[in-house]
């Protein structure tokens, strides 16, 4: 598998739930390999329990788990924190 043409691709349609979906674009074909909800509370149960990773799908896909996290939190934190200060200076 070329890890090159992967897309891991982060959403929420929900506050603390991350749906997270994993895609191969081979051949300029996108198909999904893995799809998962995971809610944060499990992903800090985890950290809490110092697992270095998680896996996804059934061990189809296995996450380092900090870094998961630093995603996570990169992405969504960063743009909760932007919408409430955009909210309050109005």
């Amino acid at each position: 598998m070329q890890f090159d043409k992967m897309e891991v691709i982060l959403s929420s349609n929900s506050i603390g739930v991350f749906n997270i979906e994993i895609r191969n674009n081979a051949l300029g074909i996108s198909n999904r390999i893995a799809q998962a909800d995971v809610k944060m509370e499990e992903l800090l149960q985890a950290q809490y329990q110092d697992r270095a990773s998680l896996s996804l799908s059934n061990d189809q896909v296995k996450f380092h788990l900090e870094s998961l996290l630093y995603q996570i939190n990169k992405k969504y934190v960063v743009c909760s924190t932007l919408f409430f200060y955009l909210r309050a200076a109005r």
